[in-house]
């Protein structure tokens, strides 16, 4: 704090090369060795101090060309002074020396008062020639010369290259990317920016080291503006919050109003983000002298794909020094994207089907991965060899894959409608200044991705408002730049993020559920007590059948329609597995007026979407058949025959390994013999999960919400990978196991096309501890397994049973991309028991945050390459599917079934209200009382 002295944690500092050029440019010529690619140029100014002879001979060691630096007499080398915290986050303070000070290309004394050309007059003329000198130095760079005409470095005895390379003789070589930073004066980045464009070279702007808005001179040459997150906060004014992703991409999207034709936003541990984008207005006029943009002509860019990377595993797992890391990070991608023939013009739409900026960031991401485990800037940046070794054991994880973000570019979209956010307080660009009253009363523009399908309204939704103690955060606000009215809005005025399209998709929700095909075992008299019924409405029906996928009203129709449903009803009376498979089809999840009188038969036909009994928005997707327990002695075709009647689709396979002779364990057996019998038998399961996966029944491919066909799935759990006693199990052998068949079983199912995901439980009756107790363990094991097809279905009774908050590690598990199904229950958590109860009926709140999670805080892809379907709707459509693995004894199954997918609909809906109301800025703000005013408002 002010005034006050503090004692470092180390007695000593450490020394190193640095600044954010010199890092770039020693991280670009370390990343593009073996490459045979020309040595990267290096363009500074040089202190003529005792740093100078050490600065030389590490540029030099690092292979640059330094043939267009320039050394100045009389002045300090730049210096950064870098303060470490425990966990090795850097905060600096730059002292800029000759990089800010010695960038004039005239004699020493063009500018003396005492010249023919002093006064106001002359000092114009100064500057003109100046700016003259500095364009021409610049061309002549970025085409591959050096042009170091500068007066004040003759005489000095250090020649005019100051380093490596200078006054090298090699023919010229033109620039492939031009990658600038901001500890150089913004007038010098200009000139250079400028001439790279005119040169029809690329341009990437670091923003960092420099709190100033960056000038639209600058900005309108940019082709890559590359922030951090308090930088990226700094360029919108310290008015945007980014605590979410949304709001990360909305305050990125302002960016692109402001000019930047792309945005690249580093996360630290959370990743990065990519916006690209192409330009949609350049404006010929100059701007206002004293605006955000300096003089020069400024243009407005909006967003066109928006990409997520995640983090990549830090070597060593340990967070040493982040100092230099995002320059390795920006580096690596400029080598990549050159290697790669990148950044064409016009947004970077070209070689996207190639994956290259995928790859571009998985290659920038490990670079910064390395970084950060060592101390020191230049001494921290990682070699090719290096970044290719890490990218070897981690790149082809599920973890490291990037994937596009239709959410967020739909969140940066909004937000790149409204106008830039580069604006100094109190200033009104000339667009703001031309707004009609109605814009500056908090109207909006909401765009869907298409220049011209941009519609205009009002952001108020008179119907929901938000407490005092939210209106600090407003998640997503349509007012990114400042208003020309000096008004305030009141709360229930104020824009609110998703307005329309997130009100309309409360009852859209994405994913496919499934449930326990055992619990159609229970209360068989409430089926039998319902024949009747079924009887009366398949007889009465026509196009709206238990099993019609509608097909007219012709007498072979409903001959054909009749006939169907005696198939149905016959195979309802089989209490097996296929029998229950009909009786999931009966299964709508609609209110109570849908189900009718508690009839079974009332609900299979009722609720409209054309379909069989299930395959409906309204109720069960997908069927998941436990092996050999459900499918040994059945054929492919009596098993997709039941689906066709039931209108279902496969889901998948659940393995459950026989107590015999598995009883002291499947997968960590201790006998090899055994451990091998247990991988044989699941990769049968996998062989059937293969083949359900091609299954596409007609009443599927009717049903309004059956996905295509999609992967193979098989879900492990044993119940007898585990012990009872202290002293009884060796737990590293266990553990070592367990690796090791994971991945025999994971090979060989991934050349079967399926993903294996583990299903972890913290005790059970059968091995009252497990060797997979929680979430973190089975997450630790996946990773050590490391295979791509491998990862985890969590189960909420199993969360709750190890005292875990279901939300926090549905997250964690989806931030590894390796979240491959959810199974949904409750229960009262008394000591031994797994009640199964429906979903929410216990734990309300914790169901709710976790729905909530679903829809809006997942990345698009939680499963990774292995996500299923879109995600317009929210990080949830990239689950495989939803199942209710729930109990019930004394309910009615098909009941409590559509109770469960009543419930979780209920609560996606009531997860729109909340964040409309601003439920992330009560996050953010980690308030719970602000949580609690939010739920009481929308029960």
């Amino acid at each position: 704090m002010r005034s006050e002295t503090k004692i470092a944690q180390r007695p000593s500092p450490t020394l190193a090369v640095g600044g954010k050029g010199a890092n770039q440019a020693v991280a670009a010529a370390l990343l593009s060795a073996g490459t045979a690619r020309p040595a990267a140029r290096f363009v500074c100014r040089l202190g003529d101090d005792a740093y100078l002879g050490w600065l030389q001979g590490e540029l030099q060691r690092a292979g640059l060309d330094t043939s267009a630096s320039v050394v100045v007499p009389g002045m300090s080398t730049g210096a950064g002074i870098v303060w470490l915290d425990a966990e090795g986050a850097a905060t600096s303070v730059v002292l800029g020396g000759a990089n800010t000070q010695g960038w004039s290309l005239l004699p020493p004394d063009a500018a003396s008062p005492s010249s023919p050309s002093g006064g106001q007059a002359g000092g114009e003329d100064t500057a003109a020639r100046e700016a003259v000198l500095l364009a021409e130095h610049a061309a002549a760079v970025v085409a591959g010369g050096s042009s170091n005409t500068s007066a004040s470095s003759k005489g000095s005895g250090k020649g005019q290259g100051g380093g490596a390379g200078g006054g090298s003789a090699a023919a010229p070589l033109r620039a492939s990317v031009l990658l600038l930073q901001r500890e150089v004066p913004e007038h010098v980045n200009e000139a250079f920016a400028a001439a790279a464009a005119a040169a029809g070279i690329p341009v990437l702007l670091d923003a960092g080291g420099e709190a100033k808005p960056v000038s639209a001179a600058l900005l309108r040459h940019v082709d890559l503006l590359a922030p951090n997150e308090q930088e990226l906060q700094r360029l919108t004014g310290g008015r945007l919050p980014t605590d979410t992703e949304e709001q990360v991409a909305a305050a990125a999207g302002t960016l692109m109003a402001a000019g930047a034709r792309g945005v690249l936003v580093t996360l630290e541990g959370r990743g990065s983000l990519l916006l690209l984008g192409e330009v949609v207005e350049e404006e010929g006029k100059e701007k206002e002298k004293g605006s955000a943009g300096g003089a020069g002509a400024a243009r407005r860019c909006r967003p066109v794909r928006a990409i997520r990377q995640p983090a990549l595993p830090v070597p060593g797992g340990v967070v040493v020094d982040a100092t230099a890391a995002g320059d390795a990070f920006r580096a690596a991608l400029a080598v990549a994207l050159v290697e790669g023939q990148g950044l064409e013009q016009g947004g970077g739409r070209e070689g996207q089907a190639q994956g290259m900026w995928e790859r571009a960031l998985r290659f920038a991401a490990a670079a910064g991965a390395i970084a950060v485990s060592r101390m020191g800037a230049m001494p921290s940046l990682p070699t090719r060899v290096e970044v290719e070794q890490l990218l070897a054991e981690h790149g082809d994880s599920p973890a490291a894959q990037a994937w596009d973000a239709p959410e967020l570019l739909a969140a940066a979209a909004r937000a790149a409608a409204t106008g830039g956010a580069l604006l100094p307080s109190g200033e009104s660009s000339d667009r703001e200044a031309s707004s009609s009253p109605a814009a500056a009363a908090g109207s909006c523009s909401v765009g869907d991705g298409n220049s011209t399908g941009v519609r205009e309204g009002t952001c108020s939704n008179p119907r929901t408002s938000a407490p005092p103690t939210a209106e600090a955060s407003i998640s997503g606000s349509c007012s990114a730049a400042p208003t020309v009215t000096t008004t305030t809005p009141s709360p229930e005025q104020q824009p609110h993020l998703h307005d329309e399209a997130d009100e309309a998709a409360d009852g859209a929700c994405p994913l496919l559920f499934g449930a326990r095909l055992n619990s159609q075992k229970s209360r068989r008299d409430t089926l039998l007590a319902n024949y009747a019924n079924y009887l009366v409405f398949t007889n009465s029906s026509t196009s709206s059948g238990i099993g019609n996928g509608g097909g007219g009203g012709t007498a072979d129709n409903k001959s054909a329609a009749a006939a169907r449903n005696d198939r149905l009803l016959a195979l309802l009376k089989d209490n097996g597995p296929l029998g229950w498979v009909a009786r999931q089809g009966l299964v709508r999840g609609a209110g109570p007026s849908r189900l009718g009188q508690h009839h079974p038969a009332a609900g299979a036909g009722a609720g409209g979407g054309g379909g069989g009994g299930g395959g409906s928005p309204k109720g069960l997707d997908v069927v998941y058949f436990n092996y050999p327990e459900h499918l040994k002695g059945l054929t492919l075709q009596q098993v997709q025959e039941a689906l066709s009647l039931a209108g279902l689709a496969a889901g998948g396979v659940a393995m459950r390994f026989p107590a015999d002779p598995f009883r002291t364990g499947a997968l960590t057996n201790p006998d090899p013999a055994l451990r091998a019998a247990a991988v044989a038998l699941a990769v049968e399961g996998c062989g059937w999960a293969a083949q359900l996966a091609g299954v596409n029944t007609s009443a599927a491919s009717t049903a309004s919400s059956a996905a295509p066909a999609a992967a193979g799935h098989l879900v492990v759990w044993s119940a007898y990978d585990g012990y009872d006693y202290h002293l009884q199990a060796d737990y590293g052998a266990a553990w070592s196991a367990a690796v090791e068949a994971y991945g025999r079983l994971a090979d060989a199912c991934a050349a079967l096309g399926v993903a294996v995901s583990i299903e972890p439980k913290p005790t059970d009756p059968s091995s009252r501890f497990s060797f997979l107790p929680n979430t973190a363990s089975a997450l630790a094991l996946v990773s050590a397994v490391g295979r791509p097809n491998l990862g985890l279905t969590l189960d909420a009774g199993h969360m709750l049973m190890a005292g875990e908050c279901m939300a926090q590690s549905v997250q964690q598990v989806a931030a590894a991309g390796r979240l491959f199904g959810l199974h949904l229950n409750d229960g009262h958590g008394r000591l031994g028991a797994e009640d199964g109860l429906v979903f929410g009926s216990v734990h309300g709140s914790a169901a709710l945050e976790l729905v909530y999670w679903l829809r809006y805080k997942l990345p698009a892809q939680p499963a990774g390459a292995f996500s299923r379907g879109g995600a317009a709707n929210g990080g949830g459509a990239g689950l495989p599917h939803a199942f209710f693995d729930t109990f019930p004894l004394n309910e009615d199954p098909v009941l409590e079934a559509a109770a469960n997918v009543r419930a979780f609909r209920d609560m996606w809906a009531r997860a729109g209200q909340l964040r409309r109301a601003r439920l992330d800025g009560c996050l953010a703000a980690h308030d719970a009382l602000c949580s609690m005013q939010l739920m009481a408002m929308h029960l």
